[in-house]
Parts: structure tokens; sequence; C-alpha cells
């Protein structure tokens, strides 16, 4: 799908961006194959960023020019719209990740939020530094799961981030402890009006020496259970945050459970299916597009809502217009 905007605006804003950026930018780059969903259509103007240096004066230079702007990470928990995004979408590639020990037997981990937290996590597991066994099976990004404070099998990112490294509205960049990150159910600051403009340039876990044996045995069960119980394919995870835990309060059942009972579970639009496996996962059986796979969440939010009670939450991010 071409952008909205004609070519002679877009090349102009290509060359707008391109001269305070380093780095090639891209007009009219397919988002599509850069998701798990493998949906949607063009950013405007594509750049990537390859260092955290990169990555703010990207988004510096957007700013600049009073351009909106969007950071890409895995794409492994967003729908983008069928017609694409505006403005500037920048992949965050800063990968840089070490473990750290250091004298007096305090153990860690600093990592660039472009990162991999999975292969992070295994690296530790191997290591005998335990924290991060959980996060072994998470595919997207460390910057991602810090803002959306990601988490399984009784663990989550609040649980082992000490601080982080961060872009600022301002363009400054400075370092919060966790206390100042607002972490909660399947979010924080970088998920409120007050952090939205705030970007995850790295972020620094505190680990705790194990026998690697036994956290390999761990993410090794994790794994077992998440591919017994959860589909696999073209997909973005769970859909909703389950209520209960979402609001902190009320009886803990699970997004999955309120879209099953609803009698959703294995329904289907055009080629977008709400799995038969978990209902709290909707998938791209192949062609699917991003208004079919919006039109199920419209349709799970309307049927819990109007059988249970219950408003149900987005997890997965949505990029662009969604409407009609």
């Amino acid at each position: 799908m071409r952008s909205t905007m004609g070519a002679e605006a877009l090349a102009a804003e290509v060359a707008r961006i391109a001269g305070l950026a380093s780095g090639r930018v891209l007009a009219g780059e397919p988002l599509a194959p850069r998701t798990s969903y493998r949906i949607g259509g063009l950013a405007d103007i594509f750049a990537v960023a390859r260092s955290r240096e990169e990555l703010a004066g990207l988004v510096r230079a957007a700013r600049t020019l009073g351009m909106e702007w969007r950071i890409l990470g895995r794409g492994t928990n967003l729908l983008v719209a069928d017609r694409g995004v505006r403005g500037l979408v920048i992949a965050n590639r800063a990968e840089g990740a070490e473990l750290v020990r250091e004298p007096g037997g305090c153990c860690g981990a600093r990592a660039d939020s472009g990162a991999l937290l999975g292969q992070l996590a295994m690296r530790a597991c191997r290591a005998g530094l335990g924290g991060l066994e959980f996060a072994v099976e998470i595919p997207g990004s460390v910057g991602g799961a810090v803002a959306g404070n990601a988490g399984a099998f009784g663990g989550a990112m609040a649980d082992v981030v000490t601080e982080a490294e961060v872009l600022n509205a301002k363009g400054d960049v400075v370092t919060l402890p966790s206390s100042e990150l607002a972490f909660a159910y399947r979010t924080s600051r970088f998920r409120t009006a007050r952090g939205r403009d705030e970007i995850v340039l790295r972020a620094r876990m505190r680990l705790q020496p194990t026998k690697a044996a036994d956290l390999l045995a761990r993410a090794a069960a994790n794994r077992e259970t998440r591919q017994r119980s959860q589909p696999w394919g073209r997909c973005a995870g769970s859909v909703f945050r389950n209520p209960g835990r979402a609001e902190g309060a009320g009886e803990a059942r699970s997004a999955g459970y309120y879209i099953e009972q609803a009698g959703l579970k294995g329904h289907a639009v055009g080629r977008a299916r709400i799995s038969p496996v978990h209902a709290n996962f909707i998938m791209n059986d192949g062609g699917a597009t991003a208004a079919e796979v919006y039109t199920l969440v419209s349709l799970a939010k309307e049927r819990v809502r109007e059988r249970f009670g219950v408003e149900l939450q987005l997890e997965i991010q949505l990029w662009g217009d969604f409407e009609p």
C-alpha cells in the first residue's frame, strides 16, 4: 500500500530528516515484514538506529522538524494499520548487551533497548545468573519489555530492572531509578501521558548467582509449558491484559477465559482468527489484513463487555488509523 503523502512531499520530508540524521533514510518502507503479525502498510519515512546515540539523534531530529515519530523494536507486540503510519519510524537495532559481575558479589546485566530480551535471558541462565529465566521465550526487545513491564511464569521486568537510561521529552539523556519507572501490570511510565514522549535507551538489571543447571531446567520447563498452552504462528502474543490483575481489583480471571466464555474461541473474520488453542491470541492464518484483526479485537471487547461487564484493555500496540 502506498503512502498517503504525495511523492514530492514525501521526498522533501525524507531530505529534511536525512539532513539531520546519520545513516540511510528511506521513503515508503513496508512494515509488515518487520512485525510478527506480518501485517500492515508502509512507514512514510523509515530509518535504522544501530546505536543508542543514533537512536537519540533520530528522535531529536524528528522533534526539531516537528515530525511525528515512532520506535519499532522487534514488532512482536504490534498491529500496524493497513494504511500504514505517518511520519518517521525508527527501527531500533541498538543491541549492545553485557553480563556484569562486580566486586562484592553483585551481579547483573546492562543492555541497550534494541537487544533481544530472550537472547539476553538465555545468556544469563548459561552464565549462572538468575532473575531473567522467565524471559527466555519472550521474543521482543529490552526497551519494549521495560516499557510494557513484560512478564511470564511469575516474573516480570519490574523484578529485575534497577535503572533505565532515558531520552526525555527535552532531548536530555537521564538515568532514572526503578522507583521512577512506575511499573505496574504490563505497563510503566512509558505508557502514560507523562512518559509517552520518552524512550528507553538502555536498562540495567540486577541478577543473582544461581546454578546454571537449575536455571536452564526452569527455562526448559517454561518453554514446554508455553509450547503446550499457546499457539505458534503469525500473531502478537496476548492481545489483552488480564482484567483483574490489570485493574488491581476483582477476581483475577484471564482475558482468554472471558473471550472463550463469550463464545468466540476459534471465531474468524476473513483470514484472521481467534485462536482455538488460546482465546487471547488472534492469528493471521495467511493473508489477513489489519482491519480483520481489529474487527476481532473490537468484537471480543464488545461481547465480553455485554456478557460480563468487563472492559478488556489492549496489551498489544496499535499503530495507524483503524477507523473504517
